[in-house]
């Protein structure tokens, strides 16, 4: 079989076939979009509803569990958790990551529908969905700030002005804002109001009758149809304040004040070194398969011709941008690949003498980068770190089958055939080796495409690019390879210094090898005891190594979350976020940050120096941690923001996450408790949050039933003052410059802060007598949780939390999981949840993908070879690969990641090369009568050049990854030392123990020889 026969008898057409996959290919690259990850689509679909003044108990009971019944019944549904708090619920709906998302959305908005009829009568419109489209992340972060100007004037711009241009740039999904809307709000004074005998359902019920917007109709005449319009004569918070709402007139104004400001009081600021403003964030999201550089470079273009049309007071700049991070991997990938490809070239110089010799290979390298491209822009891969990482890999292993064949043909040369001759039958004699490496390797990925969850699709794209290389370079190396070796190998001629050098130094080795092959086939039980030993020591070694899923980067920014305590006032709050941005802002290398308070918990993102300006990242962090935690009251959670950032709401802080469920809510709770307090004295755990907390201060309202239905009243008018007075109720809408400006009635300045206030509150009964609301209830203070956490319609707890960074994830992990087991009460289950769920099977994991990835190669080899012994010993090298990865991993003090798990799969994939070329030949000498013994020899010292020469070359295309330079590229380093550190090991015993196993199971086989014939050596190196 000569696949490469055609190719060789004609240039022309190969030349054509090549030109046209290098146009294409480049084509394909510049037109391959750039982003950081591969295009995932998330299928995921959150609910939500609201019910103005209930409790979170009064949403579990009335709206959460009617959803979930009809919800939990959509196909596809993975998992299911709910948060019913104060007024609202949020419903998370994961699904399987082959469920249509468009398919989920009709379902879910169908079973919407079934739950409508259920739902409160008076809440606060209908259950709604939002699809969770692209990437959830915000790729750029923009601040709008003024010295001068107020939030809500920031934000009247934001909306009109700047979030329309931003919104229409090519590759943007959506632009969300942070910061409170404008509203209207009624503030009423209730001593005004009972003076006037007027209570807070008659200014309810006279707001929304003067605000009316009912449709009026047409008239038709004759000749013409005159739409009726009657324009709204309230549009301003002047307007509303004329409101008359009783006779006399009483107007809204002679109640209490109406003005338009912030929904919110919380607010977001900017904070440098020098400066702390108030600020409007504004957050870019991409469309899915968007150009993530290209849409960075088209809002930098654009902020300047936005500033131009914002006042001079105001001032828009980019906070944070992923794609300089995106800019910088790809940078420093690329360097990589470049630095690779001049190491692999250099090796195959040394190895051959001539420079025209060792571009002929260097030649599949290029060429198998612009097909692989060709392949993922059909495939609508994206130009991504994990894909440039693939491609960099494969620097060290696409020239492989370019070398083998090369190496071939130059030793049939030398033997003295002409180049074109020698061509012919060198690339006939070594085609099946080459098909059988190639396929071997990419059965390596097969079972990656089958990793599960988020983490199974991002490598997906990575093994399938990396496969696809690895398809191309055999192609290229059975193609074009021998074409240029007919055509352009040079003819024998005296030879130079440094290639007899560079012969002497081969030849030398290769006698090396053979007198210590021989010694070894001598004491093959010794050999394979050795090999035993080691084989044994692989598997518990592996089990010990410390695991993460992406190693930590240090990016120069940081995420900080405080916890306060809960039901604090704002003052309170302000003062704690005052004292932390101090403490910030005076860290002389923090660049600058944004911080956002909420409830008792703020948040912050903070932009430090550049890297040559600052110690590590870490060291920061623990500088500022403790002194944010010097602070009485307060919890701190910072971790640094990564590229890569696992699935974990980081609103809850903690970098894992441990879920507890029960039937019973009440049992669910006392074992978190008892969880928390056992880990709370354990250095372990620095950082533990609950997600029930039993400490938030509520005011508990008593209805004297009977004396309520002396005076009239109904407990639901009791409940509707209430509403009314102290949960913002919507008293409806206005449109101002379109844009949807809602209307909201509460309590003036002074009477919605402290619980006497209640007192001043009256009811108007049918007779129009008004009853005073101490009269018909009593109230006191109680603590309780401000939200209920559901997961699969179960009560559930989950526990965010951090680990020691001094100690093993994965013995942290087992750590917590034997105190659960003791401390948990009998109903209630733990499990984690997430990024630990996967570190605490990564071991697991990794071990049965390379059992599954050697299974694989096992049958390909055996329907290649025909055999059933000979893939076992070409693919005896893999324990002692295993093992060399191992032990460079604790030689460095690397864990065990995703990453590095790759690199064992690519490991054991290039290390089962050398037993191909060894074993092929060997088969092939013993069809010519040779003995097991001497075939073996034979094999062994013909192939110690090629396979020193791909070794090395896969070795120093691994080299960049392992040094470890250059933004993020620690997370990769533990890929690249799999790598070197296991070929090198595996290199020194795959030499002698593979063959000593193939003459061992060539003796169980009984598989003898029949002829001592010598052939003769056919590694003669000049």
């Amino acid at each position: 079989m000569n696949l490469s026969g055609p190719f060789i008898r004609r240039p022309v057409m190969t030349t054509i076939v090549m030109l046209a996959i290098l146009i294409a290919g480049f084509l394909s690259f510049r037109n391959l979009p750039v982003s950081d990850l591969p295009n995932i689509e998330r299928p995921q679909i959150n609910v939500f509803a609201y019910y103005t003044g209930a409790t979170a108990e009064t949403m579990v009971q009335m709206v959460t569990i009617p959803l979930e019944k009809e919800l939990n019944s959509v196909n596809g549904l993975k998992e299911m958790s709910s948060t019913s708090s104060r007024q609202s619920t949020s419903i998370e709906l994961h699904f399987d990551m082959d469920k249509n998302i468009d398919e989920a959305v009709r379902d879910v908005q169908a079973a919407l529908n079934r739950a409508e009829n259920e739902m409160p009568s008076g809440m606060e419109g209908k259950p709604h969905y939002r699809k969770m489209e692209g990437n959830a992340e915000h790729i750029i972060y923009l601040v709008l700030t003024s010295p001068s100007d107020s939030v809500a004037e920031m934000r009247t711009y934001a909306d009109r002005y700047v979030q329309p241009r931003l919104s229409r740039l090519e590759g943007v999904a959506v632009v969300e804002e942070f910061g409170s809307g404008n509203v209207i709000k009624i503030k009423l004074n209730p001593e005004l109001l009972a003076t006037r005998n007027i209570t807070l359902n008659d200014v309810l019920a006279a707001v929304r009758k003067q605000n009316a917007d009912l449709p009026t109709g047409i008239i038709r005449t004759g000749t013409r149809l005159l739409t009726i319009e009657l324009p709204k004569k309230f549009t301003t918070a002047e307007d509303f304040a004329n409101i008359q709402v009783a006779e006399g007139p009483v107007r809204l104004r002679d109640l209490g004040t109406v003005v338009e400001e912030s929904e919110s009081e919380e607010e977001f600021h900017y904070v440098t070194q020098k400066s702390n403003t108030p600020t409007v964030v504004m957050g870019i999201k991409k469309q899915s398969g968007a150009n993530t550089v290209s849409i960075s470079e088209a809002v930098r273009a654009l902020l300047p011709d936005i500033q131009r049309g914002l006042p001079p007071s105001m001032h828009l700049a980019i906070f944070f941008d992923k794609a300089v991070w995106i800019q910088e991997s790809l940078l420093d990938v690329g360097g990589s690949l470049i630095f690779a490809f001049v190491l692999v070239v250099l090796v195959i110089f040394f190895s051959l003498g001539r420079l025209s010799e060792a571009m002929i290979p260097s030649v599949a390298l290029p060429m198998s980068l612009v097909g692989t491209f060709i392949a993922m822009y059909f495939l609508h891969f994206s130009l991504d770190l994990l894909s440039l990482l693939a491609l960099t890999l494969s620097v060290g292993f696409v020239v492989d089958d370019a070398i083998v064949v090369l190496e071939n043909i130059v030793r049939h040369k030398e033997k003295g055939e002409g180049r074109y001759e020698a061509s012919l039958n060198g690339s006939r004699q070594i085609c099946f080796t080459v098909l059988s490496m190639t396929l071997s390797l990419v059965a390596v990925f097969i079972p990656m495409l089958f990793m599960s969850g988020m983490h199974g699709r991002l490598f997906r794209e990575f093994s399938i690019t990396l496969a696809i290389a690895i398809l191309v370079s055999g192609f290229i190396s059975l193609t074009l390879t021998p074409m240029l070796c007919s055509r352009f190998l040079p003819k024998l001629h005296k030879e130079t210094k440094l290639q007899q050098r560079i012969n002497a130094w081969n030849h030398a080795l290769v006698q090396l090898y053979g007198r210590s092959l021989q010694w070894c086939i001598k004491h093959p039980k010794l050999i394979l005891a050795c090999a035993i030993v080691l084989f044994t020591i692989t598997i518990p070694l592996f089990n010990r190594l410390p695991v993460t899923l992406f190693p930590p980067e240090d990016r120069g920014c940081i995420f900080c979350i405080v916890t306060l305590p809960s039901g604090i006032s704002k003052t309170r709050s302000t003062a704690y976020q005052n004292k932390i941005e101090k403490i910030i802002q005076t860290h002389p290398k923090v660049r600058d940050f944004v911080d956002f308070g909420m409830d008792n918990t703020q948040l912050y993102f903070l932009n430090l120096v550049p890297p040559g300006e600052r110690p590590p990242q870490q060291q920061i962090i623990q500088e500022l941690q403790s002194q944010i935690d010097a602070i009485p009251g307060t919890m701190t959670f910072m971790m640094g923001w990564q590229l890569i950032n696992v699935e974990l709401d980081i609103i809850k802080g903690g970098n894992y996450e441990y879920l507890l469920q029960g039937m019973r809510l009440s049992d669910v709770e006392k074992g978190a408790l008892a969880l928390k307090h056992a880990l709370s004295g354990n250095s372990e755990f620095p950082f533990i949050n609950l997600s029930f907390k039993n400490d938030e201060p509520k005011l508990v309202i008593e209805v004297d039933v009977d004396q309520a239905h002396r005076k009239g009243f109904t407990s639901e008018d009791i409940q509707m003052v209430l509403q009314n007075a102290y949960a913002g109720t919507k008293v409806g809408t206005i449109r101002k410059e379109n844009k949807e400006i809602e209307i909201k009635l509460e309590m003036a300045e002074g009477y919605k802060d402290h619980p006497d206030a209640l007192a001043k509150l009256y009811l108007k009964n049918d007779a129009g007598a008004m009853i005073p609301l101490k009269a018909l209830a009593k109230w006191h203070e109680e603590l309780g949780s401000p939200s209920i956490l559901r997961v699969d319609q179960m009560p559930a707890v989950t526990m965010n939390f951090s680990l020691d960074p001094a100690i093993p994830v994965n013995k942290g992990l087992e750590d917590l999981q034997a105190i659960a087991a003791k401390k948990l009460p009998a109903g209630v289950k733990g499990s984690l949840q997430g990024s630990a769920k996967v570190i605490a099977s990564t071991v697991s994991d990794t071990a049965w993908l390379i059992l599954a990835a050697t299974l694989v190669m096992y049958i390909v080899l055996g329907i290649l070879y025909e055999s059933f012994i000979h893939p076992l010993t070409i693919l005896s090298s893999l324990p002692f690969a295993g093992l060399g990865g191992v032990l460079t991993l604790m030689l460095f003090n690397e864990s065990l990641s995703l990453y590095s798990m790759v690199g064992f799969l690519l490991l054991i994939g290039i290390v089962k090369k050398n037993g191909i070329m060894m074993i092929d030949y060997a088969l092939e000498a013993q069809k010519l009568q040779l003995s097991p013994e001497k075939a073996i020899y034979e094999a062994c010292l013909t192939r110690f050049r090629p396979i020193m020469m791909t070794t090395v070359a896969a070795v120093m295309g691994a080299v960049p990854i392992a040094i470890g330079i250059g933004e993020g590229a620690d997370t990769r380093r533990g890929l690249g030392l799999v790598i070197v550190g296991g070929l090198l090991f595996a290199q020194l015993l795959t030499l002698y123990i593979t063959p000593i196993l193939y003459l061992t199971l060539e003796k169980l086989t009984h598989k003898k020889g029949t002829s001592e014939v010598p052939l003769e050596p056919d590694f003669n190196l000049r």
